[in-house]
């Protein structure tokens, strides 16, 4: 009797199911066919044994096929990962740079924007004290900068703008021509040296600026120009209002000083005013002083005669006067001699360029009042 074949029952199931999907998901073709279940154990034991090693065989090299397949996939997603990040890397470096780009505009476009508002602010600046406003900022400007951007010695008034062309500020005015980018310094007055009538072409005219100190030191009017120009103020318009407040401070200073001579009794006495009386030392009636011809005078003998100057300034009846007498005069007429002491003391005078700015802002307050 032959032996039972169901102890390969499971084992053939088994293989029925692994041969279905190698045919299923298999690309390459299956040569072999699926062996059939054994009924005589004694005969076809071998042959199943051989036909189920065999379906387990192709399955093993499917999986490694399938898994030498997705490996080289693998790497070929690898490769393209790391083109795709190398992308990404010079895609974000260039989103960097226009990034850059747009801060360099904006902040390029509010300096602009700020630069014209404050040329519109100067436009209406001519007053000494109205207001100057710095109209732009430079981020090299260096050391003599402040928190803002703006050189330290940047004016804020008309009358400090006005002031920088003089020597003792034109190191300000070239640090502010520094500041502000100014051109073409290298040929102020040049063009004034040039001779066109000459008829030779080997005059000496002169060379051009070597450095911006120089040529501030020798043109501050035009090295003024370029500056209020860049700052929207009218320089015309600046300069015909403050020589016009200059020459009315020299006023105000003179009629100060006068005031100030009044009241230490040095001026003439109006008639019928009793407010402004001489130094004791001074005070004598016309009785005790008289000329030599009898007249009343306030001069002692001894001024009168001889030209002789006496120890202690005198007053005369006509203000900032001495009268001379002349003896034996048979005219009458008696010449009268200017004093020139206290003319010399007032001469040479000047205001404009006086540093104390509280002072002459009160003058220039208390006079327009």
């Amino acid at each position: 009797m032959a032996p039972s074949a169901e102890p390969y029952i499971s084992s053939y199931l088994a293989l029925s199911a692994l041969h279905r999907t190698l045919r299923k998901h298999s690309s390459l073709p299956i040569n072999h066919a699926l062996p059939e279940r054994p009924r005589n154990l004694s005969v076809e034991r071998d042959l199943f044994l051989d036909g189920a090693i065999s379906t387990l065989s192709a399955s093993t090299n499917y999986v490694l096929d399938s898994v030498l397949e997705i490996k080289d996939d693998m790497k070929d997603v690898k490769s393209q990962v790391d083109r795709l990040e190398t992308r990404f890397i010079r895609l974000e470096g260039e989103v960097n740079e226009v990034k850059k780009v747009v801060h360099e505009v904006k902040r390029e476009t509010d300096r602009r924007f700020k630069g014209l508002e404050g040329r519109f602010a100067n436009m209406g600046a001519q007053e000494p004290w109205d207001d100057i406003v710095p109209v732009e900022y430079n981020n090299q400007a260096g050391d003599h900068t402040v928190n803002d951007g703006f050189p330290r010695d940047h004016p804020d008034k008309v009358v400090k703008l006005w002031r920088l062309q003089t020597p003792r500020h034109r190191r300000a005015l070239v640090s502010l021509l520094e500041f502000y980018d100014i051109c073409g310094w290298q040929s102020w007055g040049y063009e004034d040296r040039l001779v066109p009538d000459s008829d030779s072409e080997s005059d000496d005219i002169g060379e051009k600026n070597p450095t911006l100190a120089a040529a501030v030191a020798s043109h501050p009017k035009m090295a003024l120009r370029a500056l209020t120009q860049r700052l929207g103020v009218n320089y015309e318009r600046m300069k015909e209002r403050m020589l016009k407040w200059e020459v009315d401070q020299r006023r105000r200073v003179e009629e100060m000083k006068i005031e100030k001579r009044k009241s230490r009794g040095l001026g003439r006495k109006p008639a019928g005013d009793s407010s402004i009386m001489a130094p004791a030392k001074f005070r004598k009636t016309d009785a005790e002083i008289t000329s030599p011809e009898g007249l009343p005078t306030r001069l002692p003998l001894k001024d009168l005669v001889g030209r002789s100057k006496s120890v202690e300034s005198r007053l005369s009846p006509v203000s900032g006067t001495k009268l001379d007498w002349k003896v034996g005069s048979s005219s009458g007429e008696h010449p009268v001699v200017r004093d020139t002491y206290y003319k010399a003391r007032s001469e040479g005078s000047t205001v404009p360029n006086t540093e104390d700015e509280t002072e002459m802002r009160g003058l220039d307050r208390n006079g327009s009042s």
